[in-house]
């Protein structure tokens, strides 16, 4: 996938999975460039006539002082970051607590 994102920001593609990593300084620019990025890639796929799944489409933020208030916009759809999420069949949480993965496991 090659779609231009700004600087702090990585693509994490497996298959047909995407992850975006985003670093940033404030939840302002935290938004704006999750949001930049988003519509990139929103792009990319529109050419390549490809769609995002909206039911599988999740946001998480990894920081306890960091806390965007705003959801991410991707396309028509409205991402608001949660307390965690599953990708690639691991459990992360906001706080980077593993709990919920080892308890699934046992």
């Amino acid at each position: 996938m090659s779609v231009e994102v700004p600087e702090g920001v990585n693509l994490i593609c497996y298959a047909d999975d995407l992850a975006v990593s985003v670093t940033a300084d404030s939840a302002a620019d935290l938004m704006r460039k999750g949001d930049e990025t988003l519509h990139n890639i929103m792009l990319w796929m529109t050419h390549n006539r490809l769609e995002i799944a909206p039911q599988k489409t999740v946001a998480i933020i990894f920081n306890r002082r960091l806390r965007a208030e705003n959801s991410f916009r991707c396309g028509s759809i409205q991402v608001t970051p949660a307390p965690s999420v599953t990708y690639l069949g691991v459990t992360l949480d906001c706080n980077l607590e593993f709990w919920q993965t080892r308890k699934d496991s046992l």
